[in-house]
């Protein structure tokens, strides 16, 4: 059911990478569940402790079984939604599903062997625990992206729509592998046939060469963990920062520029950014407190591969951190990105943006606030292009313009098509605070 619940949702109905990625949040979760579930009852119904690698076989078929189902489920979807890279999809599945369900199902097969009640919770707790440790470097640190062993690889950029499996993944995936060989080799030496449980006593009396390999492998895991910043999935503010490695300190700014800038380039860029906070400082009637730092990369090359996100400008408010390519000299985008910044000081919840409950994101009024900051450096203001198209609405030349409290609820801002929904939000807002 929940794989048919998936493909009905616009987006997820082929086999690609958004496809994968839904289904490596679910399906490693359940297959984790009925592995321990399924050792439990084997434990129960046999007369003795069941060998080790019968309990390996229930494994493997139940990760099986649980990775065919989405798969059907993609292949029925295909009858009525075409897709046009399914290679590329059956690629993203097996990185992403298919060996995040392989880490679960040994991870949660070394939890059923446990000799302790409440498995099943102890399971959700590391899974629950891998998601936090790896999705805090998201609130903390520059990058929008995250690997992680059970889900995989998250993109972070939803505007950024050309994702591709990079050498950082596949070598993410390789130490993937390795730690299920760690895991698995942990099982066997620990395992106990009398008591059909993991024990010290039954590790102890294992050949030294086997620890010893089990310890050089773990090693290797570890070390390629900590090296995560170095190889490229877990890239920090310090290696964004060292290839940035440019820096510029101004009034209320503090620059990270990967290109080489004279003198005369530099007074431009500051002068630019300066003239921009006054203008945004006017406009919200407020004054940071402290200074916002500005990266801006060579490239989108270079910014995906640092911080997630290759074409599409990036603002964490929490963080007062803007991530910008090269922008020209009066280029628009730096006035959007900089009033999100500005738009903390009203702003709710640990990401300090407009959002109920601290955590339910009103995306409408996020995008629009920044809208109708940045107002008139385009060609035509929000005003102007909402009133071209209402009439041709009324013309028929246009579908119909959809409606405003739609735009501005908690989900109905992503329903709608990107550019109409922006315009139409931050002319609202923007005649907000013309009129009161």
């Amino acid at each position: 059911m929940t794989s048919i619940g998936i493909v009905l949702q616009p987006g997820f109905g082929r086999l690609n990478y958004y496809f994968a990625l839904s289904t490596a949040l679910v399906v490693p979760l359940l297959v984790g569940f009925a592995v321990i579930q399924a050792v439990g009852q084997l434990g129960r119904a046999a007369a003795s402790s069941p060998p080790l690698w019968a309990l390996f076989r229930v494994s493997g078929a139940l990760t099986a079984v649980y990775l065919t189902i989405p798969l059907l489920a993609a292949g029925l979807a295909a009858i009525w939604v075409r897709n046009c890279a399914p290679f590329r999809g059956v690629l993203f599945y097996l990185f992403e599903t298919g060996l995040g369900t392989l880490v679960a199902s040994v991870v949660a097969l070394g939890v059923a062997l446990l000799p302790i009640r409440w498995r099943s919770a102890l399971f959700l707790a590391i899974w629950l625990a891998s998601l936090l440790a790896t999705t805090s470097d998201l609130y903390f640190e520059p990058r929008i992206f995250l690997y992680n062993h059970f889900v995989g690889f998250f993109s972070g950029a939803i505007y950024d729509e050309v994702i591709v499996i990079t050498a950082t993944f596949v070598w993410f995936r390789l130490v993937s592998l390795a730690l299920v060989f760690v895991v698995a080799s942990l099982v066997i030496l620990a395992f106990d046939p009398t008591s059909g449980t993991l024990s010290r006593r039954a590790f102890r009396q294992r050949r030294a060469v086997g620890k010893l390999a089990w310890c050089g492998l773990a090693v290797v895991v570890c070390t390629a963990q900590l090296a995560g910043g170095y190889i490229g999935f877990s890239r920090g503010r310090r290696d964004v920062q060292r290839e940035l490695s440019h820096h510029r300190t101004s009034e209320h700014f503090v620059f990270h520029v990967a290109d080489a800038l004279d003198a005369e380039r530099w007074k431009q860029l500051v002068d630019d950014f300066e003239f921009r906070y006054d203008r945004l400082s006017r406009f919200f009637a407020v004054d940071l407190d402290r200074r916002v730092h500005v990266y801006i990369y060579a490239g989108a090359a270079q910014k995906r591969r640092l911080m997630g996100a290759a074409r599409t400008f990036v603002a964490k408010p929490w963080l007062f951190e803007v991530h910008l390519n090269r922008v020209k000299f009066g280029d628009a985008i730096v006035t959007h990105e900089l009033a999100h910044v500005f738009a903390a000081a009203f702003g709710s919840g640990p990401f300090r943006i407009a959002a109920r409950y601290g955590v339910l994101v009103h995306m409408g009024l996020v995008e629009c606030v920044a809208v109708a900051a940045e107002w008139d450096d385009g060609d035509y203001t929000p005003h102007q292009l909402v009133a071209a198209m209402r009439t041709l609405a009324r013309r028929n030349e246009l579908s119909r313009l959809p409606a405003l409290a739609s735009i501005m609820g908690t989900f109905g801002f992503w329903k709608q098509h990107a550019g109409t929904a922006y315009t139409i939000a931050g002319s609202f807002v923007r005649f907000l605070v013309e009129r009161y």
